[in-house]
């Protein structure tokens, strides 16, 4: 998800989220993904890296768990880095 071709492609995203994902974004803003969505950014034309620190993982149940994490987006373009303190809950569902 944090590659622009992953975001821009509705195909990727299905694959990554079911139709009951729910992002509450740093901004503010609710995202309810539906499938065929793709996850649409003024940013994904600009020049990025992005990094992951400090994860870890806590096994709520059997395929379950809780994602803890800072993603840090360093902007080329603008010289800067912008780093938050995350956590997200995700399911494995088997796909027939």
């Amino acid at each position: 998800m944090l590659k622009s071709e992953v975001r821009l492609s509705a195909e990727k995203v299905a694959e990554l989220l079911s139709d009951e994902f729910t992002e509450y974004c740093s901004s503010g803003k609710i995202y309810n993904y539906k499938k065929g969505n793709f996850i649409d950014s003024e940013d994904n034309n600009s020049v990025q890296i992005w990094e992951i620190k400090d994860c870890s993982i806590d096994i709520l149940a059997g395929n379950i768990i809780l994602a803890k994490y800072k993603p840090i987006k360093h902007n080329k373009l603008k010289d800067k880095k912008i780093c938050s303190i995350r956590s997200s809950i995700w399911k494995y569902v088997k796909i027939n």
